[in-house]
């Protein structure tokens, strides 16, 4: 990692830990997952928040037996009509408060 200034880094065996430390001013930054985290930042009352750009994403599928060919059509056909008429947009709003990335509804 390049040197961008004195700092310490410090490991945790949780992420709750990590919060809590944060939300004190124990620490000054974490690395986590946004996703994952906005609802326990939102239960407990944290004065935090994501800052920056993503470090990186992921992205998820849906696992089907091989040889279901019918199933992975249905599930096209189902995934590709609710990002036309904006089920899937709805969606994504509602777990994760934010407009999904273009690279997710292509």
């Amino acid at each position: 990692m390049k040197q961008v200034g004195d700092f310490k880094i410090n490991t945790y065996d949780d992420v709750i830990t990590t919060l809590k430390d944060l939300n004190a001013g124990r620490i000054d930054a974490t690395v986590n997952n946004v996703f994952a985290l906005q609802p326990v930042i939102e239960e407990n009352g944290y004065k935090i928040k994501a800052v920056g750009e993503a470090l990186k994403s992921d992205k998820a599928a849906i696992a089907v037996e091989k040889g279901q060919s019918d199933l992975v059509k249905a599930l096209d056909d189902a995934l590709n009509d609710m990002e036309k008429d904006g089920t899937y947009t709805k969606i994504y709003k509602k777990w994760f408060n934010e407009e999904p990335q273009e690279e997710y509804t292509k």
